[in-house]
């Protein structure tokens, strides 16, 4: 339902499904961030184009999920560097000439136990 409702965003406004549910660090997010975005925004703009340089310099390896053969990114980086990464492609996400609506999954199950 949220893929169908970012689908239906009026003219001007890009939306980016994020499903952080299996993110257990900084690093997964910044995976699962850079899957998205790429995944999404069209290389043929010359924002886009600029946007996916900027991924394409975190020297991201492609790998192909096995149950939906969708691709996802995998970016390897130094302790401590993902938090700067996320914020350069937030950065980048801000600077896009479209309005940028980004949604998706995320569940904390409490235990009453």
């Amino acid at each position: 339902m949220i893929r169908h409702l970012l689908a239906q965003l009026p003219a001007g406004h890009t939306g980016i499904y994020l499903d952080i549910l299996p993110t257990e660090s900084l690093k997964e997010f910044l995976n699962a961030l850079v899957t998205a975005v790429f995944s999404t925004i069209p290389e043929q703009s010359k924002p886009g184009k600029l946007m996916l340089d900027f991924i394409k310099s975190l020297r991201p390896v492609i790998v192909f999920d096995p149950l939906t053969g969708f691709p996802q990114l995998s970016v390897d980086v130094r302790p401590g560097e993902a938090e700067r990464h996320i914020r350069s492609v937030l950065g980048h996400l801000e600077a896009y000439p479209e309005k940028v609506i980004m949604s998706g999954l995320s569940f904390q199950v409490a235990s009453s136990i």
